[in-house]
């Protein structure tokens, strides 16, 4: 079993992630997210679903400072989150990933990721069971 990974019932559960915030604001980056040139589109958004199974997003503020990231002052523990990066320079590869709440403070935010919605939503609640 890798290091960070644990199981819970029937699904692997990733290791958290732990990100450092100031003000409610991002300061270090996703793994997927690339700045190494002006024109990589980044993104992070609130994800929902409505009764009909749509997904809703809620894209949140991106900060024009080199040294912050996303503001999360609307995120809350159990939101699930919808990063991605674009490459728009040479060959518009795209790189998606979504994330799930499991705390946040003043200070610190932890996630967990997976490939889809379903998967980490999952995650989540059975992360709410254990407790």
């Amino acid at each position: 079993m890798p290091d960070g990974v644990t199981i819970s019932g029937n699904y692997f559960m990733a290791k958290i992630i732990e990100l450092q915030l100031e003000d409610n604001w991002m300061v270090e980056p996703l793994e997927l997210w690339d700045y190494s040139h002006p024109k990589y589109f980044n993104w992070l958004g609130i994800v929902t679903r409505d009764e009909n199974g749509n997904y809703q997003y809620n894209w949140l503020k991106k900060s024009n400072c080199s040294d912050e990231y996303f503001n999360v002052a609307q995120v809350k523990e159990g939101d699930i989150l919808y990063a991605g990066c674009k490459n728009t320079y040479k060959n518009h590869r795209m790189v998606t990933s979504y994330y799930g709440v499991v705390k946040k403070d003043a200070d610190i935010i932890e996630l967990i990721s997976d490939t889809t919605y379903l998967k980490v939503k999952k995650q989540i609640e059975s992360l709410k069971e254990e407790e």
